[in-house]
């Protein structure tokens, strides 16, 4: 490093007169740029250097887009528009496997009354039948409640991009 700052000397310093022309007073402080601007000159210089080289070693962007731009409320809000029709469909889906599960249990249940003859048989498929009644209406009620919840969730998740 030393060797840089003395063969870069001549930037900062003027030429000096032969040593046998050079006075007393001179040798003290070479005329031309103050000392502490030469300082200040190359602490600026080591430190840009020393930014750059660090950001290429470490891979650091130093120019980034804010967080908080327009286009982030717009992708905010698309995440959460994303995240309730996900949420939607995903009630949807489990409406329409606790239905299957519902008509396979019914079918179940009535393959066990098969073997009954008469009033037996009846009351067993009735049982049947009551039983696949109040499951289908458990099913409902999931997906009554499960559509509310999806919005609320996103209604929330808009209110959280527009605080930003």
């Amino acid at each position: 490093m030393r060797q840089w700052l003395d063969r870069l000397r001549f930037l900062w310093e003027e030429e000096t007169t032969p040593r046998e022309e050079a006075s007393a007073r001179n040798r003290g402080e070479p005329s031309g740029v103050p000392r502490p601007l030469r300082l200040a000159a190359r602490f600026a210089m080591i430190a840009v250097v020393a930014t750059s080289l660090m950001s290429q070693v470490v891979g650091v962007r130093l120019i980034a887009p804010v967080d908080a731009a327009p286009s982030y409320r717009a992708q905010c809000e698309k995440g959460c528009n994303d995240a309730n029709d996900k949420c939607k469909k995903d009630c949807g889906k489990a409406f329409q496997d606790c239905q299957k599960q519902v008509g396979a249990d019914l079918r179940s249940c009535q393959k066990s009354c098969a073997g009954l003859r008469g009033a037996a048989r009846d009351a067993c498929i009735r049982s049947c039948n009551e039983t696949y009644a109040k499951d289908f209406q458990s099913c409902q009620k999931k997906q009554n409640d499960c559509f509310p919840a999806c919005e609320t969730t996103a209604k929330q998740c808009r209110a959280n991009c527009k605080k930003v």
